[in-house]
Order: C-alpha cells, then structure tokens, then sequence
C-alpha cells in the first residue's frame, strides 16, 4: 500500500475492509490493515537534528563539553555485565533476571555513540542485547530482564530501549540484531 506522502512521521491510520462474499450480507467479513509512517532512528531521547545540536553546544559551551566529557567517561569505563548463568537450572528458568542492573551504562553508552560516533560504544551496547535476546538463556527464557521488581525492571527496559534506539543506525546492528 503506498502512504501518502502528506501524512506526518510516526502518523498511524486504520483502514477497514470489509468483503462480501457473493454479495450476501450474512457472509461479511471485515480485516482491519494499520498503516504506520516510519520514524527515523534515532527518536526517542533527540532526533538526529537534536543530537547535532547537542554536539554543537558542547564545542561552543564549557557546560555542554563538561557533560560530553562526563558521559564519555562513564561510557569508557562501562562493560557489560554478564548474563546470568542457568546451566545448573533444570528446564526453562522462568523468572530467573538475566542481569542485575538498571542498564544505565548501557544507555550512557548509546548517549557516547551518539555524541562520539565511536563504535566501541556500539560493541558494548550489542554485547548486552544478544546476551538479553539468547533464546535460552536471555528474556525470553526468563521473562525477567534486570531486576526482580517491578519498578527496577521498569528502569532497565527504558534504559534498554532508549541505548538501542540511539545505536540502531550503527553498521554494527545486523537485521538479526533488529529482530
């Protein structure tokens, strides 16, 4: 289906269709199809326009090079945790946390990326996701991603999400990683 072009990103519409068959109205069946507008990555915290604009204060202003400065530091020293080791959990470790953190180094270094454009921040980042995507070992096998609280396993989804939309444009990211 072609959108128009006129629709704004991140637009959605819903469009119903209802078929017929033979033209006797007991035998209608209705498909609902949802038309969405893609969103340029990245989106979430600034868009690439808005990251520019952060790069560009940082050379003109010393507030805005001190903060650079400070997320380069915590994205230098951060490494990614190690995934929880289930080989001694017998069957499928439901509800079991894959990490124990809020992920806040990992979005520090999806914030890094961003402003550096330095992969090694990108490698960090994907080491976490593919531990956390594993089929076996990561959320899908435990349905719990980083803290056993609700409000802890909150903050690391968001830090999660916001770090891999900040990366997601980085030639490290394969079409396997995006699934």
């Amino acid at each position: 289906m072609d959108v128009a072009e006129h629709l704004p990103q991140g637009i959605r519409e819903t469009q119903l269709v209802h078929a017929i068959a033979n033209g006797s109205g007991e035998s209608v069946a209705t498909l609902e199809f949802i038309t969405a507008v893609s969103v340029p990555f990245p989106n979430i915290v600034f868009t690439a326009e808005g990251w520019e604009k952060v790069r560009d204060k940082a050379e003109k202003y010393d507030w805005a090079k001190e903060g650079f400065d400070d997320y380069v530091r915590k994205a230098d020293k951060w490494k990614a945790p190690k995934a929880a080791d289930f080989s001694d959990v017998e069957g499928r470790p439901l509800g079991k946390s894959v990490f124990h953190t809020s992920a806040y180094g990992a979005l520090d270094c999806g914030i890094a990326y961003q402003l550096t454009g330095n992969e090694e921040y990108v490698t960090k980042c994907l080491e976490l996701l593919r531990q956390l995507a594993d089929p076996k070992s990561g959320y899908p096998a435990t349905l719990v991603g980083g803290s056993n609280s609700f409000v802890g396993e909150g903050k690391f989804w968001q830090s999660v999400a916001r770090m891999y939309d900040l990366i997601r444009t980085s030639p490290q990211v394969t079409e396997e990683d995006k699934k």
